[in-house]
Formats: C-alpha cells, structure tokens, sequence
C-alpha cells in the first residue's frame, strides 16, 4: 500500500469526522469480569461455525463434482502416462482458487447478512447516549463490514484466541495452586 495514501487517509478522516460530528460521544461500556470477554469470544465462534457449515453446504451444492471430476481426470493422465497432467493441475490449481475466493464472499455475505438482521457483537460494546446520529450510522456500516470480514475469515484465528485465553487462565489456576500448596 502506498504510504502517502496512508497519511492521506490519516489526515483527512479525522478532519471529515470532526466536520460531520462524528467520532465523539462513543463511549466503552467496561467489562468488569473475564467472563464477558469470553462471552463475546464464544459468540464469534459460535457465529463462524455456523458460517462455516453454510461455506461447506455451498462448496458441496456447487463446487464439489466439478473437483472430484478434476482429480479423476488427473488420475487418469498419470495412469496413461500423458503428457497433459501439468495442464490438468493448473487447472484443479485455478479452480481451488476460484473456490477459495467464492468461500470467502459467501462467508463475507454471511456474515453481513447476520449483522443486518441484527446478530450482532461489538454493539452491546458501546454506549451511544452521546453519539450523533450520523456516527450511529457509520458505526452500523462499519459493524456490517467487520462482521462479513470476521466471518469470512473462519473460525480458526477465534480458535486460536480462545485456546490462548483457556492456556492463560490455566496457567493461572496452576501458579494459584502451587502457592497455596506451598504455604
């Protein structure tokens, strides 16, 4: 990306929100127990497993024959001894790739369909007694976005986040109990 884009942007959507009155007034509602950080964890996973399943039902509806047909064909070639195998295997390779992006949209569609209809996450994250109406609206947009973008990133990064919280907070209860072992 370019770095004058960069500081561009820097520079001048600070200047927009200042001029539109937006990007003051919102407010952290503060957690005070692990607990609800966990919560809103579990929720996004729960959130992108489901997206996953559709991701899966939409690969297994529309893309599915189509590879296995690939393979096959591999296969085939390799048996024979042709020489169109490389042909055939950049063609699976291009193929996947199509798959790979039409997972992601459909993930990304997901999950801002979820975020529209209301399922959402960060919302409950914030107070907006003081936000103006047209911060509300951006927040909104912007909620849609991350969302499909959350969603159609999958659960694995989540994954990831919760085993390092379920690491921590174990590691936590083990120092707890050796020390009250050792008094």
């Amino acid at each position: 990306m370019n770095h004058k884009f960069i500081f561009l942007t820097a520079a001048v959507v600070p200047l927009i929100g200042i001029y539109f009155d937006f990007g003051h007034g919102l407010t952290w509602v503060e957690y005070t127990e692990p607990e609800d950080y966990l919560v809103l964890i579990m929720r996004l996973l729960f959130l992108t497993l489901i997206a996953e399943r559709i991701i899966e039902f939409y690969n297994l509806l529309f893309r599915s024959k189509k590879s296995k047909v690939l393979l096959a064909e591999i296969s085939k070639a390799k048996k024979a001894g042709t020489d169109n195998v490389h042909i055939l295997e950049a063609e699976l390779l291009e193929f996947r790739d199509v798959t790979r992006r039409q997972s992601a949209m459909v993930g990304f569609i997901t999950g801002a369909l979820m975020a529209i209809i209301g399922i959402r996450v960060f919302t409950g994250m914030f107070d907006f007694g003081d936000a103006s109406s047209v911060q509300i609206i951006m927040f909104d947009l912007f909620e849609v976005f991350v969302m499909g973008c959350i969603i159609a990133g999958g659960s694995k990064g989540i994954n990831k986040i919760v085993s390092a919280i379920e690491a921590f907070a174990q590691a936590g209860k083990d120092n707890a109990i050796k020390a009250s072992s050792a008094s």
